[in-house]
């Protein structure tokens, strides 16, 4: 076997598209376990992991390095909440059955058990299951201890409520941690999760990204019939691109990600089936203002929460939010057609604007365009060096590439942000 003989393997055993990881990453993976193995031939090593179950899991993971935290992206643990105070109060005696896939090394299944804790549910009233290919991944989820890493952000109160301290790590209490239940598993075996669910609510953010189209198809129609009726997926921002046809609709909300099951008969009454109220969104507007309001002059007038700027700089602001509002919301729904048409005349009307190039970046990225993700989030990361978002991507993209230096670079420049 060569090594373009390993990732076809890996593709067919675990569905890892080569390029949504790099090439380099895969090679270095096969060369430090070649190393551990004391093989000398790629095509030994290859042999290897075909007949050794234990020699493969250590490959796979070498090859998938978690990068998450604590109630990553605020906005679909905000509508779980209120998905879940809807199923408690028409269903209390049925409990809410959650299915967390990957969950990486478990910060979030541990963060779906404290939103529905915090709304009001007891620990007999819910299930998490949590679900990782990466034995190790899961062997840390298991043990419940966080760095700082895992905690990002200024609303951290979570943490003195459900952890304690320990040296140097976090510990989630035990009453947390006997709600959710890790196993391993792999989406695009024919048994997966066999006897297990129905669910009402599966989160499955950033794991269809490293897969082609047909088991991307494969992986949504067996998480289709992992739901209930009226149950609702979570994906995340760049895999909504090309959703199976006919199983999901999106439930409306911007950032959340989310869809409905769809069925020819949905249940009369459906617990789940409701408007959700979409969670206030941090404003664009001092991104926009910050780029247009000195081009602008004319009589200055008084914002309360901006100070001075021109009565045409705040007209020409307030139409730039929502043409950026629209835009997300037709990305975030999976109209990426009309998004990138509306986006690219926003660019070419606004090339000052920041947010405009990270909503070409998003779009990108559900086409599977790396490199032009890539060189947007870089666009915006130049306009708006406290671009958050733009620089978390670009960070993933950097270790994508194998460009480790990078990664940390971006990484760091992040982290200063929420400090």
């Amino acid at each position: 076997m060569t090594l373009d003989d390993i990732q076809n393997y890996l593709q067919r055993t675990i569905g890892l598209e080569v390029d949504s990881v790099g090439g380099t990453i895969i090679e270095r993976a096969v060369k430090q376990r070649m190393d551990i193995c004391g093989v000398e031939q790629v095509a030994a090593y290859g042999e290897l992991i075909q007949h050794s179950e234990s020699e493969l899991q250590a490959l796979i993971n070498e090859i998938t390095v978690p990068e998450t935290w604590f109630f990553r992206d605020s906005t679909p643990f905000v509508v779980l909440a209120q998905l879940a105070k809807r199923y408690l109060k028409t269903h209390n005696s049925q409990p809410l059955r959650i299915l967390s896939i990957p969950c990486s090394t478990g910060e979030e299944p541990y963060s779906i058990a404290m939103t529905l804790l915090d709304a009001g549910y007891t620990t007999q009233q819910f299930c998490v299951d949590a679900v990782d290919i990466s034995t190790e991944s899961l062997a840390k989820a298991k043990l419940g201890c966080y760095g700082d890493h895992s905690f990002r952000g200024d609303k951290l109160e979570f943490r003195r409520r459900y952890f304690s301290r320990e040296g140097q790590c976090y510990r989630i209490n035990d009453e947390l941690k006997a709600v959710v239940h890790f196993q391993r598993g792999n989406i695009l075996d024919e048994r997966f999760m066999a006897g297990k669910g129905p669910y009402h609510v599966i989160f499955c953010r950033n794991l269809l990204i490293y897969f082609g189209l047909e088991n991307k198809e494969k992986a949504l129609t067996l998480l289709h019939a992992l739901l209930t009726g009226d149950g609702v997926l979570f994906l995340g921002h760049a895999e909504t691109g090309r959703m199976a046809e006919g199983l999901f609709s999106p439930l409306g909300v911007s950032g959340a990600f989310a869809y409905r099951k769809e069925t020819r008969q949905r249940p009369a009454a459906s617990p789940l089936e409701f408007p959700v109220v979409t969670p206030r969104r941090r404003s664009r507007r001092p991104v926009v203002r910050a780029a247009l309001v000195a081009q602008h002059d004319g009589p200055l007038v008084q914002r309360a929460d901006t100070g001075f700027e021109t009565e045409t700089a705040m007209a020409l602001v307030e139409s730039l939010d929502d043409r950026l509002e629209e835009i997300e919301s037709l990305a975030d729904s999976g109209d990426l057609v009309r998004a990138e048409t509306l986006c690219d005349q926003f660019l070419r009307d606004h090339p000052e604007v920041a947010q405009g190039y990270y909503l070409k970046g998003i779009i990108n990225l559900a086409r599977n365009d790396d490199s032009g993700a890539h060189d947007c989030f870089r666009k915006a990361a130049y306009l708006d060096p406290g671009h958050y978002q733009a620089l978390v991507h670009l960070a993933v993209l950097a270790d994508k590439r194998g460009e480790a230096g990078a990664a940390r670079n971006y990484r760091a420049r992040a982290e200063r942000l929420n400090h």
